[in-house]
């Protein structure tokens, strides 16, 4: 069940990028850079699916894990401890955080947070140059 809701949540996630990009190609959806921070705003039900979808999804793959109860009706006790970590943007300052065997896996975080900084770079350049992005003032 676990599994399934997780690719649900993925699915529902790329459903919404994909929706989110049929609505630029469309005319529907417009982008606009508020400060630092990446703003969309869309006219349609396509653009509200879409950013519904995309917000629905991470909250899907979050929440699988306390979902997932066995058939007797109790949930299951694991005997190993809770480990994790991840990356916040806020704005172009990455704020790494994470238990101790998390962090050991840092090569694969600083992969993570370089493709972030070049998405953050990539929109900043086209709201710059680009027509179809705006500057919001």
């Amino acid at each position: 069940m676990k599994i399934i809701l997780r690719w649900v949540g993925a699915l529902l996630f790329a459903a919404g990028i994909l929706g989110l990009v049929l609505s630029a190609l469309l005319g529907d959806l417009q982008f606009h850079l508020i400060l630092v921070i990446p703003v969309i705003s869309g006219s349609g039900p396509l653009p509200a699916v879409s950013i519904l979808s995309l917000i629905a999804g991470p909250i899907l793959i979050f929440l699988s894990p306390f979902l997932d109860l066995s058939e007797k009706g109790g949930s299951r006790v694991k005997s190993r401890g809770v480990e994790g970590g991840g990356i916040v943007f806020i704005g172009p300052i990455p704020i790494i955080f994470g238990s101790r065997r998390a962090r050991g896996m840092l090569p694969r975080w600083w992969i993570l947070l370089l493709i972030g900084v070049i998405f953050y770079i990539v929109l900043l350049l086209l709201s710059l140059t680009v027509p179809f992005f705006s500057l919001a003032g």
